[in-house]
C-alpha cells in the first residue's frame, strides 16, 4: 500500500465493504487487528501465521495496521472503551464463508473505529459551510467615532529664537518662554532662559581670579603683534580646568630647539616643571594643587639664548584647577544637560571651564551658520576672559 496510514485505512475499509457486497471475503480485518493486538489464542494465532507466511497481501495489511497504530494517538489504541460486533470468518480462497458457524466475537476499540471514520472524512473533499445569515450580517460592527470627536493636538507655539542643538530644535517663544528643553530640570532651564534672553553665559566666581583684567591682554596682544612676536601661551589661560594634570599648549618660536614649562602658585612657588621637550605640548606627571590660582610660563631654547613667554608687558597665563567635588558637580550637571551643546556651554561657563564652554559654543555655531546668537554668546565669553571679542 502507498500513502499515509489514514489513507490506507480508508482504502481498506472501502475495499472491505465492497467485498462484503460481492459476497467474497478473505481474512477479516477484525482478525488482523486481533493478531496485531495479541488477542488471538494459540490455535487461531497459529492458523493466522500459517496464512500470513503464504500471503504477501496479508503481511502488508499487518504492517499497515501496525504503522497506523504507531501514528494514531495512544489513547485511541489502548485506553478507549471497546465495542463488540460480529466478525467475518477467515476462509480459504475459493470457498464461501459460513457465517452461521462463527461463534467468536472480536473486539474493536472504539477509538480506532472513530479514527477510521475520521480517515474516511479526511479522504473526502471538504468545503466549509457558509455562515448563517445571522452570523454574516447581524453581528454588531464597531462604531467609528466621527473625526470631530478626536480633539486636535494644540499647535506648538512659534519660536521667536530657534536653534538646532544635537538634532533638536530649541529656543524662546515670542513671550520669552524656553522651548525644547523639557526634562532638563528647573534650575538648568532657568539658566538657559536667562542666557538666551540676555545673550550672556553665566559668570563663574570660581574662575574670576584667573581671568585677566579687561584690556590688559588686549594691550599685550597688540604689543606682541606690533613687535612681530609669535611665541605665546595658548592653553590653559583665563579659565578653570577639570583635570589636575592638564595639557599645556603654546605656539612655536622660530629657531627654538627645545622648550621647558614651569608652573607656579600665587606665592611664586614652583609646583611643576617639565624636562626639555621638542613638542608644543606638555602634561605634568603629578596632579597640580587645587583651590589656588596658578600661573605658567614656557621657556624656549634658541641659538641666541633663552626666550620666555608670557613676559612683561604681557599678562600672566593664569588658571585654576577644580576640586574633586566640583568635578563631580559638573559631571552630574552635564548628565542633566542631556547631550545638549547649548546646555553644556551653560554648565561649563558656570563652573569656570571657559575653554570647554567655548568648544561647546563652536559646535552650536557650526549647527546654526545663519544664526547670530551662538556667535554673540561666544564673543561675550571672549570679552569676559580677555577683554576682546576676537581672541582665541
Amino acid at each position: 500500500m502507498t500513502g499515509t496510514p489514514r489513507e490506507d485505512l480508508a482504502r481498506f475499509l472501502r475495499d472491505d465493504l465492497q467485498q462484503a457486497a460481492d459476497g467474497r471475503e478473505d481474512v477479516a480485518y477484525e482478525q488482523v487487528e486481533a493478531y496485531v493486538d495479541g488477542m488471538l489464542d494459540d490455535v487461531d494465532r497459529e492458523i493466522f501465521e500459517t496464512r500470513l507466511a503464504d500471503d504477501p497481501g496479508l503481511r502488508a495489511m499487518v504492517d499497515d495496521l501496525r504503522a497506523l497504530r504507531t501514528a494514531l494517538p495512544a489513547a485511541a489504541a489502548a485506553h478507549a472503551p471497546v465495542v463488540a460486533f460480529e466478525p467475518r470468518a477467515a476462509v480459504a480462497p475459493g470457498k464461501a464463508a459460513d457465517r452461521s458457524t462463527s461463534s467468536r466475537r472480536w473486539l474493536l476499540p472504539a477509538g480506532l473505529a472513530a479514527a477510521a471514520a475520521v480517515a474516511l472524512l479526511l479522504w473526502r473533499p471538504w468545503t466549509p459551510a457558509p455562515a448563517p445569515p445571522s452570523q454574516a450580517h447581524d453581528q454588531p460592527r464597531p462604531s467609528t467615532p466621527p473625526a470631530s470627536a478626536t480633539p486636535a493636538a494644540p499647535a506648538s507655539p512659534a519660536l521667536a529664537l530657534a536653534l538646532r542643538d544635537r538634532g533638536r530644535t530649541v529656543g524662546l517663544t515670542s513671550d520669552g518662554t524656553l522651548a525644547g528643553f523639557d526634562g532638563f530640570g528647573s534650575a538648568l532651564q532657568a539658566r538657559l532662559t536667562e542666557t538666551l534672553r540676555q545673550g550672556r553665559l553665566p559668570a563663574s566666581p570660581r574662575a574670576a581670579e584667573a581671568v585677566a583684567r579687561a584690556g590688559e591682554l588686549m594691550s599685550g596682544q597688540q604689543l606682541a603683534s606690533e613687535s612681530g612676536a609669535s611665541f605665546a601661551p595658548v592653553s590653559p589661560m583665563a579659565t578653570a580646568v577639570s583635570s589636575a594634570t592638564p595639557a599645556f599648549q603654546w605656539t612655536a618660536l622660530r629657531g627654538a630647539t627645545a622648550y621647558r614649562v614651569r608652573v607656579v602658585d600665587d606665592r611664586l612657588v614652583t609646583v611643576a616643571v617639565s624636562d626639555p621637550v621638542t613638542t608644543l605640548t606638555w602634561r605634568p606627571a603629578a596632579p597640580l594643587p587645587t583651590r589656588r590660582v596658578l600661573s605658567w610660563q614656557v621657556e624656549a631654547t634658541t641659538p641666541d639664548g633663552a626666550r620666555t613667554t608670557p613676559a612683561p608687558p604681557l599678562p600672566e597665563a593664569r588658571f585654576t584647577v577644580l576640586t574633586p567635588s566640583e568635578r563631580a558637580t559638573v559631571s552630574e550637571a552635564l548628565t542633566t544637560a542631556g547631550g545638549s551643546d547649548l546646555a553644556s556651554a551653560v554648565v561649563y561657563a558656570e563652573a569656570g571651564l571657559y575653554d570647554d564652554a567655548n568648544r561647546a559654543l563652536s559646535r552650536v555655531m557650526d549647527a546654526n551658520p545663519a544664526s547670530a546668537v551662538p556667535g554673540a554668546l561666544k564673543a561675550d565669553l571672549l570679552r569676559r576672559r580677555f577683554g576682546r571679542a576676537d581672541g582665541r
